[in-house]
């Protein structure tokens, strides 16, 4: 069994590259000190999709793209009294739900800003808090990475749909370093 000491050590990279050397131990951090999760679209019926100038990011994107296709958007009515949540440049969207374990905690993250556009809702969005947002082409590559899938699919459940609480997604654990801009590792 490992001592403390050797799990701390551990955090600490054997091989140091120049701009890592003064780094230090990386801190351990859950998604959830990160950052909160937004409500998608809510309170819309069948004939507000497929019409309307706003656009919607639909479920098929989500699960298909580690960094969302912004030419895959579909149309939605969203009227100016609605309080909906737009999305934005370093949002992380998930599914929720799938057929199988392994398929449900896909994930896409946003690369640019895109006006008037909303994430289905089958889908939850997740929104960094100001600062804290990790390098987003690594954070892409980490959510569909093999410890962050197998994460994921262990907090599924479910029979014949099987889902995954916000809970699962909080916990996720990944390593930041104290270097600017900062680096993550799962």
């Amino acid at each position: 069994m490992r001592s403390k000491s050797d799990k701390k050590k551990s955090l600490v990279p054997r091989l140091r590259f120049p701009e890592f050397r003064e780094a230090g131990a990386w801190e351990k951090k859950r998604l959830g000190t990160q950052g909160g999760f937004l409500t998608p679209l809510s309170g819309k019926s069948a004939k507000d999709f497929d019409t309307g100038d706003a656009k919607f990011i639909p479920y098929m994107n989500v699960f298909s793209n580690t960094f969302t296709d912004i030419q895959d958007l579909r149309s939605v009515i969203i009227t100016d009294d609605e309080s909906q949540n737009a999305v934005a440049k370093g949002d992380v969207f998930f599914t929720v739900s799938s057929e199988t374990p392994e398929e449900a905690g896909m994930s896409s993250v946003l690369l640019g800003d895109v006006d008037r556009c909303y994430l289905n809702s089958f889908c939850a969005l997740f929104r960094f808090d100001d600062h804290l947002s990790p390098n987003l082409i690594f954070l892409g590559y980490l959510l569909r990475s093999r410890s962050v899938r197998c994460h994921l699919s262990r907090g599924a459940q479910g029979a014949t749909r099987y889902n995954i609480s916000k809970l699962v997604f909080k916990e996720l654990e990944f390593r930041v370093s104290n270097i600017v801009p900062p680096y993550i590792f799962g």
